[in-house]
């Protein structure tokens, strides 16, 4: 039996402030916004028929975290994992951010937050994601 296959980008975006190095995450929608135990993730989504995988990384920056900024031209990471449906492979970008909207698409169902690298490795839920984060800071040396 074939299984559906379906390409997923996300992108771990960051920016450089006075304090250092910030990461944002964002809570999934699947949790209410006054749930007291979120689900941090960073963003991430469908890539769309005739769109790369880099432009639906910066896409769902965009709509699910209020930011736009320069993306990396290759994935930093690559996973797959399932679901009921099929098969999913996710390529995972950086975004350096460069501006940070107060509105954007998904701001009633998500909330966002800008952490240090330590919390950011403490707050994030999921231990591939975890993983990827981990390296993304060994090669930035943060």
């Amino acid at each position: 039996m074939k299984r559906n296959r379906f390409n997923l980008a996300g992108a771990v975006p960051w920016r450089k402030t006075e304090d250092g190095l910030e990461i944002l995450l964002i809570t999934t929608r699947d949790r209410p916004l006054d749930d007291k135990h979120p689900w941090w993730i960073v963003p991430q989504g469908g890539v769309e028929p005739g769109q790369t995988a880099r432009e639906a990384a910066i896409v769902e920056t965009w709509e699910e975290g209020g930011v736009r900024g320069v993306a990396s031209e290759e994935p930093i990471a690559r996973y797959e994992y399932d679901i009921g449906a099929g098969r999913c492979k996710v390529d995972i970008f950086e975004i350096e951010v460069e501006v940070v909207e107060d509105d954007w698409p998904e701001s009633h169902e998500r909330r966002r937050v800008w952490l240090s690298p330590e919390n950011a490795l403490e707050t994030i839920s999921g231990h591939t994601l975890r993983g990827i984060l981990e390296e993304f800071l060994r090669k930035t040396g943060d």
